[in-house]
This record gives structure tokens, C-alpha cells and sequence, in this order.
């Protein structure tokens, strides 16, 4: 993952230390995380960019009381149903080798 990382110029989360702003409200609600290449420099980041990293997902699963809004957030995310797209492609792939 960290050469794939590097192929893109990605930075890879090291730690969630905490989190700020209105927890209620996703789109203000920010996380203060370390990377592996700057374990020392802290860098605040809103949900909405590291909502997919698992140890923010991890973050957010341990502090339910505080973050809960963003815990039904992820709860929503991983049981949504493929769209229309994506189940008519499969349709379309069925009996196919890949």
C-alpha cells in the first residue's frame, strides 16, 4: 500500500490523535491525524477526506458517544446497495469468465 501511495503522491495515516469542530455536522467536523512520513507533524484533515481510511474508521468506531453521527454515517456507507449502474453491468457480465 505505501508503494501504491507513493505512486500517486499519497501520504499515508500514521495515527488519529483527535478530533474538532462540530461533530453533529460532517461537514465541519475535523481530525487531527500523523502521517507515516511526518509521524511528528500533526495536520488537521475534515471527515470528507479521510472518512474511507480505516484507522479513522477504527477512531471513529471507539469514540461512538462523541462521533455519532459520523458513526451512522459509516454504518450507512457499508450497507448501501449497488446502483442501478453497477447491478445492470453485472447482468450484462453474468456467465462471463474474468
Amino acid at each position: 500500500m505505501e508503494i501504491a501511495a507513493k505512486d500517486y503522491n499519497e501520504l499515508v495515516i500514521h495515527s488519529v490523535i483527535s478530533h474538532s469542530g462540530n461533530p453533529n455536522k460532517l461537514g465541519q467536523l475535523m481530525f487531527e491525524v500523523t502521517f507515516s512520513d511526518y509521524p511528528t507533524a500533526p495536520t488537521s484533515l475534515p471527515y470528507r477526506e479521510v472518512k474511507n481510511v480505516q484507522l479513522v474508521r477504527d477512531y471513529i468506531n471507539e469514540h461512538t458517544d462523541a462521533l455519532r453521527t459520523a458513526a451512522a454515517d459509516l454504518r450507512k456507507q457499508d450497507t448501501s446497495q449497488p446502483t442501478k449502474r453497477i447491478k445492470r453491468i453485472s447482468q450484462t457480465l453474468k456467465g462471463y469468465e474474468i
